[in-house]
């Protein structure tokens, strides 16, 4: 029985080494480092003293961390907000609908924070919500509308990494595209 487990284990350690090491060849190919200096001096035009929000899902961290460095050279203050694409789906299967109004209660007192907000916006998962009423979809969004308000509000600049077009295979699918393809038509337009 003792075998039949360490060989379990051994499997799954190597699955997920496996995948942890694609997932760091598949980094290797564009230079995050180049492409965040990009985005933080030219797009978001960081600064000495700027308050940076830098927001993403963990799948993305390479680049959430690279965004966070490049605003701290340059003198920035960043901080790196992660989350999980699923962990929105079991808001709604393990919250009672009666909180959808108060969701983003949080993020809308830190809008009052930043000068700058970076979000690498990405879905893993097509018709992740499928399942989920429109009407608490609906609740939920606008709770986040002050969120939104504030920082056009107080001139926050504003970085959208992704726009629908980050590279996942659900966008690839959507798109009639392959994943391969998707990539390195996205990396390298962020990279020129």
């Amino acid at each position: 029985m003792t075998t039949r487990l360490t060989s379990k284990y051994l499997v799954v350690s190597l699955v997920f080494g496996v995948g942890l090491l694609a997932q760091a060849r598949a980094s290797e190919k564009r230079d995050l480092k180049a492409i965040a200096e990009r985005i933080v001096a030219e797009s978001a035009g960081v600064r000495e003293g700027d308050l940076v929000l830098v927001t993403g899902d963990v799948r993305d961290i390479d680049l959430v961390e690279n965004l966070s460095i490049a605003s701290a050279r340059h003198g920035a203050a960043p901080m790196q907000l992660v989350a999980r694409e699923r962990t929105g789906v079991r808001y709604f299967t393990e919250v009672p609908e009666k909180f959808d109004g108060t969701r983003a209660a949080f993020v809308v007192q830190m809008a009052a924070l930043p000068t700058v907000y970076l979000s690498v916006n990405s879905s893993a998962e097509s018709g992740l919500y499928r399942a989920v009423p429109a009407s608490r979809l609906a609740t939920v969004g606008k709770s986040f509308r002050p969120f939104d308000e504030s920082l056009m509000k107080r001139g926050v600049r504003q970085v959208f990494i992704g726009n629908g077009l980050y590279p996942t295979t659900a966008t690839a699918k959507r798109l009639g595209v392959s994943l391969a393809e998707l990539e390195k038509t996205f990396w390298n337009a962020l990279a020129t």
